[in-house]
């Protein structure tokens, strides 16, 4: 997904906005007074306040946030906000990117890493973000979210009602399952309706590089396919995870074609 997210990164200079907003490290611990700088990207583009009330929210996830979600046009929801004359803004998640209670991640200072905090977080950001740009207006603010901001999004509606009318909540996971293999079943019919020929070529790829696996020769060939930065460890010390983590970085580029797609 790597090679996708930097070919739509960019984006024109002045079309958005930063800023950073002083956020409680304990939203549930009035004796803890500690504070902590959330950044957050907005977009007033589209934005009519004579005529909209509308404020589009797209929620940070697991990572640092990424310009494009709140100036690449192209996107469905960008393209929502200027039907509907929305303002749009994205807010970074606690512990990622510019955005750290703490200076390390001790097992101590992630003790306020939790869904509740997070959830709390954006709660208060709506409110604030009330204040400091409409005036003290209750905009109506629609949330959006794809996989685990997508869960965020889904709680806030639940958890936080009267702070939003409404989710996008996609790919979302809020019902935990073992060895979940559904996403790929849909991966899998998404990219034959496409192009038949290409899912057979994905296909037998995997098959390849699955068969390829199996034996040190073919393990050093996959190094060099790949132009891995170290070498697979020899087969008697050749884990589980050494395999896996490979795996997933190969599945991850179709995975992210088929999420952004």
């Amino acid at each position: 997904m790597s090679h996708l997210e930097d070919s739509v990164k960019d984006c024109e200079p002045g079309s958005y906005q930063e800023g950073y907003l002083l956020q409680p490290l304990d939203h549930f611990n009035s004796s803890n007074s500690g504070t902590w700088p959330e950044y957050y990207q907005y977009n007033f583009q589209f934005y009519n306040s004579s005529s909209s009330d509308l404020v589009f929210f797209m929620l940070g996830g697991e990572s640092p946030i990424g310009a494009k979600w709140v100036c690449q046009t192209s996107y469905a929801y960008l393209q929502w906000a200027k039907q509907y004359g929305a303002a749009v803004f994205q807010a970074e998640h606690r512990y990622f990117g510019k955005s750290r209670p703490k200076p390390d991640q001790s097992v101590f200072n992630l003790q306020w890493f939790t869904p509740e905090q997070i959830l709390a977080d954006y709660n208060y950001f709506i409110s604030q973000m009330n204040k400091q740009y409409f005036g003290g207006k209750q905009m109506r603010w629609v949330l959006f979210g794809g996989s685990y901001p997508g869960s965020l999004t889904a709680w806030m509606r639940a958890i936080y009602p009267d702070s939003s009318i409404g989710g996008i909540s996609t790919s979302s996971a809020v019902n935990l399952w073992v060895d979940y293999y559904g996403y790929a079943t849909n991966m899998q019919k998404n990219y034959k309706k496409q192009s038949s020929a290409c899912a057979t070529n994905i296909g037998d790829g995997f098959k390849k590089i699955q068969s390829m696996s199996y034996s040190e020769a073919g393990r050093a060939q996959l190094k060099s396919i790949f132009n891995l930065c170290t070498d697979f460890p020899p087969s008697n010390k050749l884990g589980p995870k050494d395999l896996q983590y490979f795996w997933s970085n190969i599945f991850g580029e179709f995975q992210g074609i088929f999420f952004v797609s």
